[in-house]
């Protein structure tokens, strides 16, 4: 039998006319199927899409986003940098809304300091690897997703080596020293950028395309001689840094997706203590 054949035969529900699907496949008839055929999810989950039939998985980004959107994003790759606060719930967003492949890259191991706001942190998972915590927790969410974990910390001498060949790098470092060596990475492989930052009951994002002035305009101040010491860590409470990382991933899913409207050449900044959000132009 051939593959869609298969998939046609496992099609539940009804043709959906507003939505011009020819009816779901459940996430247990995908995974029989790859078993079948010896394919990944991923392959089965495109063909699917291809003939119309939405994978389960997927029903509940319909119609915000289309099937040749679900498409374009099981074939993209995000490499994200900082397995943190941030980065924990962006890999997190990603893996769910379906995109196809993540690098992510951190050498730290979770501590107790972590448990405050950080998804990927439990009781269970202190001192082991971000990255191989990251990667058994994206594994358990949607399989479909094939990861690439990079346990050595992100700088230029491998930045360019470790980044290339993604469509939308998301910053999510704690170190301003570190956010501008990615930068210029980013910046010479003509990589999409989105950054973003938090501080207590605050925080920013923004997007840099390979043209643009960039983070230089964030972080004025910042030397990039490295005479200038880092400021010891701020506080970081989880709602900012939850709506700084939902953010930060709807932005790459804008990017990737080439729709709506982007934070490239501005800033958005947010204050949860006040209920202020202020978007600027850089």
């Amino acid at each position: 039998m051939e593959l869609s054949a298969a998939i046609r035969e496992r099609v539940k529900n009804l043709p959906n006319v507003e939505f011009q699907t020819l009816g779901t496949i459940s996430v247990s008839g995908v995974n029989l199927i790859a078993a079948d055929f010896g394919l990944n999810i991923q392959s089965v989950e495109i063909e699917a899409l291809k003939q119309r039939i939405v994978p389960e998985r997927y029903l509940r980004n319909f119609p915000s986003i289309s099937i040749e959107d679900q498409i374009i994003l099981l074939q993209s790759k995000v490499c994200v940098v900082g397995l943190g606060g941030l980065g924990g719930l962006v890999i997190e967003t990603l893996a769910r809304h379906g995109v196809g492949a993540l690098t992510v890259i951190d050498q730290d191991r979770f501590d107790d300091s972590n448990l405050n706001r950080q998804l990927l942190s439990d009781g269970n998972v202190l001192k082991m690897k971000k990255t191989d915590v990251a990667q058994k927790r994206v594994e358990s969410i949607n399989p479909s997703v094939q990861v690439q974990t990079v346990n050595v910390r992100l700088s230029k001498d491998n930045a360019n080596a470790l980044i290339k060949d993604h469509h939308v790098v998301i910053d999510c470092l704690d170190s301003v020293s570190s956010r501008m060596e990615l930068e210029a990475a980013v910046k010479l492989l003509r990589i999409p950028l989105v950054s973003g930052a938090i501080s207590g009951f605050s925080g920013h994002i923004t997007t840099v395309f390979p043209d643009d002035k960039g983070l230089k305009q964030v972080f004025s101040s910042f030397q990039a001689d490295n005479s200038q010491k880092e400021e010891p860590p701020p506080s970081c409470l989880p709602q900012a840094v939850y709506t700084i990382a939902a953010l930060e991933a709807s932005e790459a899913i804008k990017i990737i997706l080439k729709k709506g409207t982007n934070l490239r050449n501005r800033i958005l900044l947010i204050d949860l203590y006040d209920n202020v959000f202020e978007l600027f132009d850089l």
